[in-house]
């Protein structure tokens, strides 16, 4: 077979997933018996000639032989089990009627539960890691991808993206990132001390099954009641827990992959940058009209940033999750106030939107004093750009309004 390598990690449930592997190394290690009492009920009945190739069947070392104890370590592990029955079964050559009765009746019934005790095993680890290890990748991916979005909105000073929104979204992401890792180094320690609470079981099955055998053997037997009784007291002194503890102990750094914790505050290109800081925000008396439509005052969280944005949020607590109801590109609206009130309009007019907001005088001096200002902010850097050479971008329509005039009635 392929040489194995054991994997360095867990939470995967797959090829990669050191538990995984192990769980496919217990199937294997059921379907070899399997396979072994099945042809060796048919082999009863027939010469004792066929008996060697039988042996062929169990497999020591394993294929995963890594992950379990070595057959000469003398632990009675798995592996040491198997072999002991490759020579016991060397000896076996006659009474073939009564042993392939008994392999049919008991071992084959035994063998069939086990592996369905690993199949489930290995289905409750697959379908508790793997969703959970799915969405971790999706969000890693995520990241990456809004990370490069963000520098490449830094570096476009004429970007119609706002590098605070874009900001948000990657702080976001990494929360759900390091969320997703908590939950899921948790998830895989639950499952590790769920393999590690069968196993025990699993060996003392395997065990029983070749106990059993072997006792049936030995009273059919004369001539191999010596061998039958060494193996016999071996394979009654098995312990359980020493397969998974010499198994923990050796793959201690794997197993224990996902389970640091890790913050979500981590450094990327552009946090901190003067693009995505907020000049002022606050609660606001807000209403909307347009072509179609008249909104009635509501309070909502009016937010300025220092790229001309201005973004309008339900309330304080919904600007974390970066999806603001409304947004004005300001260098790009008309700044009106009125009769108490502050007015912004933007788009064209067959598509004309007005946020009227009403606030106490002072307070509203300073929204429009902050908003005219990133507007001769944005619009001087949209005059440096195009000596520089860099394209700014078209106007929404031919019949926009004009930039940031401010009339005071």
């Amino acid at each position: 077979f392929d040489a194995f390598q054991a994997a360095q990690s867990t939470g995967s449930g797959d090829q990669h997933d050191i538990c995984y592997q192990r769980l496919t190394g217990w199937l294997n290690i059921v379907q070899n018996y399997q396979e072994y009492f099945k042809s060796m009920a048919a082999a009863e009945l027939d010469l004792a000639t066929v008996y060697a190739r039988i042996g062929d069947i169990l497999k020591v070392p394993l294929r995963e032989g890594a992950l379990f104890l070595p057959p000469d370590s003398g632990s009675g592990g798995v592996q040491a089990m198997t072999w002991r029955l490759k020579e016991f079964q060397q000896l076996m050559v006659e009474n073939h009627c009564a042993i392939s009765q008994a392999v049919r009746e008991n071992a084959m019934a035994e063998l069939g539960s086990l592996h369905e005790e690993v199949d489930v095993l290995m289905k409750t680890y697959v379908d508790a890691v793997t969703p959970m290890f799915n969405e971790l990748q999706q969000c890693r991916s995520s990241i990456k991808q809004r990370t490069q979005v963000l520098a490449t909105a830094i570096a476009d000073p004429n970007s119609a993206k706002d590098p605070f929104i874009i900001s948000l979204e990657v702080e976001a992401l990494l929360r759900k990132r390091a969320e997703l890792e908590r939950r899921l180094g948790t998830q895989t320690a639950a499952q590790a001390s769920v393999l590690a609470g069968a196993e025990p079981r699993l060996v003392k099955r395997i065990a029983a099954v070749v106990d059993a055998y072997v006792g049936v053997v030995s009273d059919r037997h004369r001539r191999l009641r010596v061998s039958a009784k060494r193996d016999s007291k071996m394979l009654k002194r098995v312990d359980g827990s020493g397969e998974w503890a010499a198994f923990a102990a050796q793959h201690k750094a794997a197993l224990s992959v996902f389970g640091q914790d890790k913050s979500p505050t981590q450094d990327y290109p552009g946090r901190g940058s003067e693009n995505i800081s907020v000049l002022r925000q606050g609660v606001v008396a807000l209403r909307e009209a347009g072509p179609l439509f008249r909104s009635t005052w509501q309070s909502k969280y009016g937010v300025l940033t220092t790229r001309g944005f201005f973004h309008v949020f339900r309330s304080q607590g919904d600007v974390v999750k970066g999806a603001p109801e409304t947004s004005v590109y300001l260098p790009r609206a008309r700044i009106v106030v009125s009769a108490n009130t502050l007015q912004l309009s933007a788009g064209s007019k067959f598509s004309r939107c007005r946020i009227i907001i009403q606030d106490a005088p002072q307070s509203l001096d300073n929204w429009r004093v902050l908003m005219e200002s990133t507007c001769n902010l944005s619009l001087a850097a949209r005059a440096t750009a195009s000596a520089s050479g860099l394209a700014t971008p078209p106007d929404s329509s031919a019949d926009e309004l004009s930039p940031c005039s401010s009339p005071l009635n």
